[in-house]
């Protein structure tokens, strides 16, 4: 839902934060679950 929003929105300034503040979550996620991996 929040993807199709931003997808409508793209040039709207606010909507590109939002984008990559959840690029940066979810990268975050990733880094997490790789590094309890490796314990």
């Amino acid at each position: 839902m929040t993807l199709i929003l931003l997808c409508l929105d793209q040039n709207n300034s606010r909507s590109r934060v939002a984008l990559t503040l959840l690029v940066r979550y979810r990268f975050t996620l990733v880094l997490m679950e790789f590094l309890m991996n490796m314990t």
